[in-house]
């Protein structure tokens, strides 16, 4: 994307590298395309351009100019392209640039084609389209040239060349290097410079539009700004050739970070000795620089100070001191502290030094009290009247003896300051905020949940204005205790903010407005008069969707009303602050649920199974000055009942209630009546089963085949009689083993028959043939009733087949099904039944039980399951209509409960 511009109805515009087409995304976020993007390539094709692109973008009114600043322009409308001035590339010769002015706002473009090395005259236009000047520019080097205009003068830079135009030309310079020229505000211009071979890029802003004016360098890093723009936040955001973007939060404040950590802060008059481990600096107040110095603090330099100084840290100092007998020459002084022009302290781990009228007094704590845990902090409020903060709470000293105060006991004093206005003493605990003592003894814990940006407070400041500048691992507090009501008062300085080089502040020192601050990777001055210039009040917060059930939800601007079973909400949010490390802070409540507020880093919030009712969701965003900012629309919302808790609903259920209670009562009766028909059912269903095992054990058969048996043995046809035999036992298994259960499976029915089947032919010299499938059947999972089929096959053999004269006699029983159905059937090739002739009145009888008590057994059946079941005779003819059997066909359920 090479240029992006709103128009005024809130459409982004932009152009690309690699097309000449317009688009422009909408307020609601729907990308288009310029309707008449067709003409504007066919407009450039008929130049005969071999690339081009566009890479400005401006508006007057419905017009759009989109501008190559090498070639010229095109003026578009809603119709297409209105007009163009772009110079043909076999026609264009020379170079020269133009100014074009429309509503106020200007743009320049240059004609550079083919012989831009040489040496050739750029005229300069003025306002009015007249020629303002002609010079001649030395090397063009593909650079645009940049405008801005103060006071009705344009203060043109094309590469080395410097221009400052109005009605007549007033100036023209040769720089000592290339220049580019953004202006951010009325008072507030960006340059960019380097030289020839695209190196040593330079980053200045000044107050000046011309640049030999005073001008400060941002970025010390070798870059080339190819664009810079500032944010609502008065945020610097400068696009670069080749080294990304830069972000510069504050051009009244200096971030100089080398990575290092500060480990002290030494103020003096002209300015400050600010200390790291490779070395030591000084930043000059005049100069408003760091620069390298080597610093030998001499004791006769520390008399000399006439400020009083209070500082945390490591400052390395030369004294004239001796420990041991032996010359102490250099100490690595950790605190100081001056209570006059003549008596101050200063001191280290294990020692503390008072330099009175220029006359050492030191190792106080060693000769007055050996036993002393290990020091982390020193506070006179007078001479030889002292707190020691160590890390097992607060000492006293008297300058003749340590009393322990039984203060803060296994607690790590860091920083112990003094509100002389208000007589509070105030003292901070590693890792668990600060405490402030009143003189009545009231104790107040100040930490993160009450205003502090970080419970770890690394260095304290009390300026003459009895403000305590308080230095965390987060941030910076500023606390005011007033000395009237002794209400405290802390306030967020920085919550984190890249206006910072790091928000771990170690140091930290206030003068005139303005904080010095040593970070773990460098040195910083925060202007605090801009500070307090920026709208503290604001950071725009987003509420990107809503779920309902994990369903989008989009609210409207009346009474939101849902269902009771839509309770479960999802709240997806987003807060725009680049000033923050990514550590944005939110916090919510859901009025009606809670008032109490719910703190967060995560952007979304999730509310599960709420209960009917009325809601409002709160949303808030803390910015990097402490402030929490609300979302500007609360979400209001409604969660109905139930209809089973609405009270029409109750009167309903009242009413069934009764009607229920009603006819319990009067289906008593029928109940007695349906268990006394249930427990005849149950007797008919086990008589018939009794009938059933009857019919299979008649007397007949059995006698038939025990006759067969002893024909075999007399005969002395022992092999067949030992088969016919075994397989009369085997059937009389089968016959008692199932008679003792409801259900039987298919298989084992099948062998039953096959049993007796092959009994009934072994006895009558095999004068029929018989066959029984079962195909695609699985034959051991379905069921059906015990003793069910046999009495229907014995009918068939005994009263069809063995009358019939011809030997073709069969017998074909199949099992089928059609998925909710077992079909059976039992088909004879016999005389039928009205061929068949008369039998004893014994036979008669059989036949007619076994026929009905299947008949019966299935009515049953049905009856208990609540199932259909069927069974149908059906009588066989020939071709020439003569009886040719007998098909019987049962269907049951398929799928029995065993």
């Amino acid at each position: 994307i090479l240029a992006i511009n709103e128009d005024d109805k809130g459409n982004l515009w932009y152009t690309g590298l690699n097309t000449l087409e317009l688009g422009y995304i909408d307020p609601d976020m729907n990308f288009h395309h310029y309707t008449h993007n067709q003409a504007i390539i066919d407009t450039v094709n008929k130049l005969m351009y071999p690339k081009i692109h566009f890479n400005g973008i401006y508006f007057d009114k419905d017009e759009v100019y989109i501008v190559n600043r090498r070639y010229g322009y095109l003026l578009l409308n809603e119709n297409g392209v209105v007009e163009y001035d772009i110079k043909k590339n076999s026609e264009e010769k020379f170079t020269k640039t133009k100014i074009v002015n429309k509503n106020n706002w200007e743009f320049i473009y240059s004609y550079a084609v083919r012989i831009h090395y040489k040496n050739k005259p750029i005229t300069l236009l003025n306002s009015k389209g007249e020629k303002g000047y002609t010079y001649i520019k030395e090397k063009f080097k593909y650079l645009s040239p940049t405008v801005v205009i103060k006071d009705s003068i344009k203060y043109i830079y094309a590469g080395k060349d410097f221009i400052t135009l109005g009605d007549s030309v007033l100036l023209h310079q040769t720089l000592p290097y290339l220049c580019s020229i953004y202006q951010l505000g009325p008072h507030t211009y960006i340059y960019s410079t380097h030289d020839y071979n695209d190196k040593n890029g330079k980053l200045y802003y000044s107050n000046s539009p011309d640049i030999n004016d005073e001008k400060y360098q941002l970025i010390a890093d070798d870059v080339r700004a190819i664009k810079a723009i500032r944010d609502h936040n008065d945020g610097i955001w400068v696009a670069t050739l080749r080294n990304g973007i830069f972000y510069i939060p504050d051009l009244n404040s200096k971030l100089y970070s080398d990575q290092q950590p500060i480990e002290s802060i030494l103020p003096r008059k002209e300015g400050l000795f600010v200390k790291n481990k490779m070395g030591e600096l000084f930043y000059d107040f005049k100069k408003k620089s760091l620069v390298d110095t080597i610093s030998n603090f001499q004791y006769s330099e520390l008399i000399d100070i006439q400020e009083k100084l209070s500082f945390f840290g490591y400052v390395l100092a030369n004294v004239h001191l001796t420990r041991a007998g032996k010359p102490w020459d250099r100490l690595n002084i950790r605190g100081c502290q001056f209570l006059s022009d003549s008596i101050y302290y200063f001191w280290t781990q294990g020692y503390n030094v008072k330099v009175k009228n220029g006359s050492l007094f030191y190792d106080l704590i060693s000769q007055n009290y050996k036993k002393l845990p290990h020091q982390e902090s020193l506070y006179c409020f007078r001479e030889d009247s002292c707190l020691y903060g160590t890390r097992d709470g607060i000492y006293f000293y008297n300058g003749t003896s340590v009393l322990d105060l039984n203060k803060a006991k296994k607690k790590r004093i860091r920083h112990i300051d003094y509100f002389k206005y208000s007589d509070v003493l105030v003292y901070s605990i590693w890792g668990e905020g600060m405490i402030l003592e009143f003189h009545n003894e009231q104790r107040i814990q100040l930490s993160d949940k009450n205003g502090l940006v970080s419970n770890t407070i690394n260095a304290t400041f009390m300026d003459d204005n009895n403000v305590l500048w308080l230095g965390t691992n987060k941030g910076i507090n500023k606390l005011f205790i007033d000395s009237i009501s002794g209400n405290y008062n802390i306030e967020t300085i920085s919550n984190g903010a890249k206006t910072l080089s790091s928000p771990n502040i170690l140091q930290i020192y206030y003068q005139d407005s303005t904080l010095y601050l040593g970070t773990d990777v460098g040195f910083d001055v925060v202007n605090l008069r801009r500070e307090n210039e920026v709208n503290k009040t604001s950071m725009p917060i987003i509420l990107d969707s809503i779920q309902v059930n994990n369903i989008g939800y989009i609210l409207n601007h009346t009474e939101n009303v849902l269902r009771y079973d839509r309770n479960s909400f999802i709240f997806y949010y987003t807060a725009v602050g680049f000033n923050l490390f990514g550590q944005i802070n939110y916090r919510y409540k859901l009025e009606g649920l809670s008032n109490e507020w719910s703190y967060t880093k995560e952007r979304k919030v999730t509310f599960t199974n709420i209960i009917p009712g009325k809601y409002n969701f709160i949303l808030q965003v803390k910015n990097e000055y402490g402030n929490w900012i609300e979302l500007e629309q609360n979400i209001q919302f409604k969660i109905s009942k139930p209809y089973w808790e609405t009270w029409w609903f109750r009167i309903i259920i009242l009413g069934i209630l009764g009607c229920i209670v009603y006819y319990y009562i009067s289906k008593l009766k029928q109940e007695k009546q349906l268990l006394e028909d249930k427990q005849q059912l149950s007797e008919e269903l086990n008589e018939s089963q009794q009938k059933a095992l009857s019919s299979q054990l008649n007397p007949h058969f059995v006698f038939n085949s025990l006759n067969s048996i002893q024909n075999f043995i007399l005969t002395k046809r022992t092999e067949l009689s030992s088969d016919y035999l075994s397989m009369f036992s085997k059937l009389m298994r089968f016959v008692f083993e199932n008679s003792k259960k409801l259900y039987v499976p298919l298989s084992d029915e099948i062998e039953a028959l096959r049993l007796y089947l092959e009994l009934e032919q072994v006895r009558h010299n095999h004068k029929f043939k018989y066959e029984i499938t079962s195909e695609n059947l699985i034959t051991s999972e379905i069921f059906l009733p015990s003793l069910l089929i046999q009495p229907i096959i014995e009918n068939a053999i005994w009263h069809g087949l063995l009358h019939k004269i011809e030997e073709d006699r069969l017998l074909e029983v199949s099992f089928t099904s059609d998925g909710k159905h077992l079909c059976i059937e039992v088909k004879d090739n016999g005389v039928g039944r009205g061929a068949s002739k008369p039998r004893p009145q014994f036979i008669k009888k059989q036949r007619s039980s076994g026929v009905e008590l299947t008949k019966q057994r299935l009515h049953l059946l049905s009856q208990s399951t609540g199932l259909k079941t069927s069974f149908e005779i059906m009588d066989l003819f020939d071709e020439s209509n003569y009886s040719n059997g007998t098909c019987v066909q049962i269907s049951i359920p398929l799928h029995l409960e065993v």
